[in-house]
């Protein structure tokens, strides 16, 4: 079987290579892999994360060839899909980007005001979703009102968050920081967002698609925040890949 495997020498440290196939367990499904999307959480931390010959990667979509034995389900982009399911559940949405072409298309996919940076925003929020990390969620924890949260994403940034939480003491007011963790099973989130796609109704801002054996090139563009939205690698027909 041929993979896209973490290799420190190569360009974006990526490249195809021979693997061993992959065996499923009885609560996993065999799937043939036909696209796959590149995260950014995943391209900037993948030496810290894989280890060389590792096959990378959480986002994939195929045809389940075998199903779980024991009967289970297989159950930058981040921010354009948190805008949208945001708007839907009617939350008066307000997109911070770090520029102003990164900001380009978030009004229609739902955002009442988008705004380059946060130092524009002087209200009170009720929430924040954050996958840049280091000052922008310093900042962003400071805009919280009374009752409010803050979920820590991701940290694209690479910086260490500093807050000061004497200060917010003084400010008063209750709010709350969390880290933000996938769990299992995927299933009925998954669900959920299949079925807002079929209607029409999310819009997955695919924003680089090419063929797998481009995948350095896809990681660059990445990694230099180049591509707005979701960077889809498409992948042949003969490629299979167990999912949880």
């Amino acid at each position: 079987m041929r993979a896209l495997v973490h290799d420190p020498a190569a360009p974006a440290g990526l490249r195809i290579a021979d693997t061993e196939p992959p065996v499923a367990t009885d609560s996993q499904v065999l799937v043939e892999i036909q696209a796959v999307s590149l995260n950014f959480g995943e391209l900037a931390y993948l030496t810290r994360q894989r280890r060389p010959g590792e096959v990378p990667g959480c986002d994939a979509a195929g045809i389940v060839v075998r199903p779980a034995a024991d009967g289970s389900g297989a159950s930058g982009g981040v921010g354009r899909f948190a805008v949208q399911l945001a708007a839907h559940a009617g939350a008066e949405v307000i997109a911070s980007v770090g520029s102003t072409a990164r900001g380009d298309g978030l009004a229609e996919l739902g955002a009442a005001e988008v705004v380059v940076g946060l130092g524009g925003i002087i209200e009170p929020v009720f929430g924040l979703l954050d996958n840049v990390g280091g000052n922008q969620l310093t900042e962003g924890f400071g805009l919280l009102g009374d009752g409010g949260i803050a979920l820590s994403i991701g940290q694209a940034s690479r910086e260490a968050t500093t807050i000061d939480f004497e200060r917010e003491r003084v400010r008063g007011g209750l709010k709350r920081l969390e880290s933000f963790v996938v769990h299992k099973p995927f299933g009925p989130d998954l669900a959920y967002l299949v079925s807002l796609l079929a209607k029409g109704r999310l819009d997955p801002q695919i924003g680089w698609r090419g063929p797998w054996d481009h995948a350095p090139e896809a990681a660059t563009a990445l990694l230099g925040r180049h591509i707005p939205g979701k960077a889809v690698l498409d992948i042949g027909p003969t490629t299979v890949n167990p999912q949880l």
